[in-house]
């Protein structure tokens, strides 16, 4: 049979309409093959039940912002003349030899996590792990830069941060499930809270020299009822201020929204 000439345009238009680009080999024939049969997949009920892994994080959980890192319990650090700024992963359980601890100051228990500067500010991506029965004590401080401190996650881990500054700015970031009181000394400079935080936030008291409050639904936390009964609270609690400065405090998971002119519109000053 005598097939007609085609014309090569019409081949080329065809294959950009198509939007396929086709690569074969040059030969003197051209040489035309039914296309293979395509073999039915059979499934079984296995294949239904066990669906892919998938990520759960929705968009209120945001990506670390660091890669994770060594565990470590009681790290000291001091800087005289330079910034601190890492990303650590707390363990409260890691037993670490008393040869390797810093020296102790009487009557001054150990932190899980001690950052300080001289002249210098200080930053840190914290992730702490644990298991239920123990407190983190953490310690963020300079004298002359700001402190920024990010919970970034935590597993059975209460925890107890101090984040101060003579001379900057202090702001945290703590996880949604955070309960617990807050105290905020500042004598230049006043407690910001951010929108999200604002809702969950109980005042006690407030004046020229400290905010004091509760993060998170109190009455049900047994709070009071321990104050009064003369026991300790085990429990969240934050402890931060700045003599010349402003302290901020918000949700880790409000992260991404902050940036840019967005960053001063999340915060409504309470002094």
């Amino acid at each position: 049979m005598i097939y007609p000439e085609r014309d090569a345009h019409s081949d080329l238009d065809a294959k950009s309409d198509s939007g396929i680009t086709s690569f074969s080999a040059s030969t003197d024939t051209t040489l035309k093959s039914d296309p293979p049969v395509q073999e039915p997949v059979i499934r079984n009920d296995s294949d239904y039940s066990n669906p892919p892994p998938y990520n759960t994080a929705g968009p209120s959980s945001p990506p670390p912002t660091s890669p994770p890192s060594a565990r470590v319990n009681h790290l000291s650090i001091y800087r005289h003349n330079d910034s601190v700024r890492g990303s650590y992963t707390v363990d409260v359980d890691l037993v670490v030899p008393p040869q390797l601890l810093p020296d102790a100051v009487p009557g001054e228990a150990l932190n899980n996590l001690k950052l300080t500067s001289n002249n210098g500010s200080v930053t840190a991506d914290v992730v702490l792990v644990g298991r239920g029965d123990k407190r983190a004590s953490l310690l963020a401080e300079s004298k002359n830069g700001s402190v920024k401190f990010k919970v970034l996650s935590r597993r059975d881990c209460p925890f107890r941060l101090v984040a101060q500054s003579s001379n900057g700015t202090v702001t945290v970031y703590i996880p949604r499930d955070f309960i617990g009181p807050i105290t905020s000394s500042t004598d230049n400079g006043g407690l910001d809270l951010s929108d999200a935080v604002k809702p969950n936030y109980y005042p006690f008291s407030e004046d020229r020299k400290a905010v004091k409050g509760f993060i998170g639904d109190w009455t049900s936390s047994g709070y009071g009822d321990i104050l009064q009964s003369g026991a300790e609270w085990t429990g969240d609690e934050l402890v931060v201020g700045s003599k010349n400065g402003r302290v901020k405090v918000y949700y880790i998971d409000e992260l991404n929204a902050v940036g840019g002119g967005f960053f001063s519109s999340l915060f409504r000053g309470f002094t």
